[in-house]
């Protein structure tokens, strides 16, 4: 195995899985320095310095030896172009794991040069690997459209959550409903109207004594921030407003764990092809979830499939009859009910997608025989 020097999230996230590197009969770890001309301009990518040292250390250090598979994960995508190397160096079947869009990801801003070169290297990975593994039915489909070519050699495995890691809920104050938010909240990522909409109807059910806390943790850009600084100059006696800073990935389940509601901001492009790993650790955590995204999309999709509130990103009507509900419940105490259905979570847990994984790489790294069957029966 060959990872990055600053992978924290394998190494000193809260041991997670402290024999993981135990299981590999060799790894490296590289930091992501030294120079070259391309690597100073970060071309094609941030860590295209990480890369180039990669791919000497591998031939250098392992020369001789036979490999079975190559893997590579992406984010970052130039993991692939390492990938497209290793596979021409030591010709055997290459793997490669997309979390996200390369070209395609709307939250990266390419100069025409720079998304000129990305394209070139989209599509000689595309071209040469053996099996693309996306995240989605709809990332799958996107990327069979634009390469036809793929068709024969994609299939998907979507996130899972690993049941060991969550720990048991410790009681909380009854008379206080707490909703969390956790991740980044950037761009389109903007829970301020449904914030007001708690707001406003917490202020007309004052005497009823209900208290809601809207906890956000993790990353919050200036502009959201400011918007709810503005809502709370005007907020009620009963909303408290925390925003914590990021914590470790164990921190954050258990976060979950001991929310009433769980909230999950998607992106609002109705061609949303990103399947949010937060909203499957959700469904891990077994708390009520609600969903604000658009009408179409991989969240909506699972979210109709295990469960749960799902509200447009502008629909203030909706978003008022949901909070509404969400607070009727919460004083007859039945909210707890209203999480995912078990049956439905559990085809999301790590024991099920782990299968998959294992007959993509143990067997015979073979494509879905039927893909437009398959992908349809997900969707």
């Amino acid at each position: 195995m060959v990872t990055a020097d600053d992978a924290y999230c394998l190494k000193n996230n809260d041991n997670l899985y402290p024999d993981l590197f135990d299981k590999f009969e060799d790894g490296m770890r590289l930091d992501n320095t030294g120079m070259t001309r391309l690597a100073g301009m970060r071309l094609p990518g941030y860590y295209s310095r990480w890369h180039l040292k990669a791919y000497w250390n591998i031939t250098r250090s392992w020369r001789g030896r036979k490999f079975d598979r190559i893997l590579t994960f992406a984010e970052p995508m130039i993991s692939h172009v390492l990938g497209l190397w290793l596979k021409k160096k030591y010709k055997c079947p290459w793997i490669a794991f997309f979390s996200d869009p390369w070209v395609d990801n709307p939250f990266k801003r390419l100069s025409r040069f720079k998304r000129t070169l990305n394209e070139y290297c989209e599509k000689k990975v595309m071209e040469q690997v053996d099996m693309a593994v996306f995240t989605c039915p709809e990332a799958l489909q996107f990327y069979v459209r634009k390469y036809p070519f793929l068709q024969s050699k994609a299939t998907f495995i979507e996130h899972a959550f690993d049941e060991s890691l969550y720990e048991d809920v410790v009681a909380k104050n009854p008379d206080e409903i707490v909703i969390r938010h956790i991740g980044a909240l950037y761009g389109e990522r903007d829970p301020s109207l449904f914030l007001e909409a708690i707001q406003k109807e917490l202020r007309s059910r004052e005497a009823s004594g209900i208290r809601v806390t809207f906890e956000t943790i993790g990353f919050v850009e200036e502009d959201i921030e400011k918007k709810i600084a503005r809502i709370l100059t005007d907020a009620c006696s009963t909303l408290k407003v925390v925003m914590r800073k990021t914590v470790s990935y164990r921190e954050s389940l258990r976060l979950m764990k001991q929310a009433d509601l769980l909230v999950a901001v998607d992106m609002q492009h109705e061609d949303n092809i990103f399947l949010m790993s937060k909203l499957i650790d959700y469904l891990g955590a077994g708390r009520p979830v609600l969903a604000i995204a658009p009408k179409s999309g991989a969240t909506i999709r699972i979210m109709r499939k295990v469960g749960g509130w799902v509200i447009a990103p502008h629909d203030i009507e909706s978003m008022k009859k949901c909070v509404k509900e969400i607070l009727d419940s919460a004083l007859d105490g039945t909210l707890v009910s209203c999480r995912p259905s078990a049956n439905e979570v559990h085809e999301y847990s790590i024991t099920k997608q782990i299968g998959k994984l294992e007959q993509i790489i143990e067997k015979e790294y073979a494509p879905l025989q039927n893909l437009k069957a398959v992908v349809n029966r997900a969707l």
